[in-house]
């Protein structure tokens, strides 16, 4: 299994697992890894088994390079699935990493250059005209690749450390079981309605989409 160097460089191996868990090669997912080890690198902390660190993502649901933030979740171990990472509609390719022992955080954002520079490689060019990433010449992915591991850090990125004063939701073992539907839910996503516990599904569907 991988593991991230001491001196926190992206290595091949790393790279290619992560292309493995993204789907395809692009320039955007090894873009987020290197942000993620910048950022793992600047706060001195290993990457996230547990709960440890918390990410919070700009890319927002719908723009270009989104791919940024399977590379942030590989390189952090900041994941959906460990509720540790949340997603905000910035529209950027930023994100926030958090030390949740210290709340020492710092804040990546590639820069505009780097971005334009990419938006002008044929892998990028393809995408445009709607071909599907996976659909892209191996070659044409490379050469977009390659631009993302030859800059330097100082180069790809601009970096602000500060102290979070943010606070985290806390997960929850309580659960209920829907009158209504009979699925099982966790108490923070529905409610007890005349004694009675009711998912958030559910209570929407009978109050008109308010809960």
């Amino acid at each position: 299994m991988w593991s991230i160097p001491a001196d926190y460089s992206l290595t091949e191996e790393m790279l290619e697992a992560g292309f493995l868990y993204h789907g395809h090669r692009c320039p955007g997912m090894p873009l987020g890894l290197r942000a993620g080890l910048l950022a793992l690198k600047t706060l001195g902390v290993k990457r996230s088994g547990d709960k440890q660190l918390h990410a919070i993502l700009e890319t927002g649901p719908a723009h270009a390079i989104a791919c940024f933030g399977d590379g942030v979740q590989f390189a952090t171990g900041c994941t959906f699935g460990k509720l540790n990472i949340e997603k905000i509609d910035h529209g950027k390719q930023a994100f926030t990493l958090i030390d949740k022992a210290t709340n020492n955080a710092v804040r990546i954002v590639v820069k505009p250059e780097v971005i334009e520079k990419l938006f002008e490689t044929k892998f990028a060019q393809e995408r445009m005209k709607g071909v599907p990433a996976d659909e892209v010449p191996r070659e044409y992915a490379d050469e977009a690749v390659r631009i993302v591991l030859s800059m330097s850090d100082e180069e790809l990125f601009k970096v602000e450390t500060f102290k979070y004063e943010g606070t985290f939701l806390k997960g929850t073992f309580k659960r209920h079981i829907c009158h209504v539907c009979g699925e099982l839910f966790f108490e923070t996503a529905g409610r007890i309605e005349d004694g009675k516990p009711i998912c958030r599904r559910c209570y929407a569907k009978l109050h008109n989409g308010d809960i």
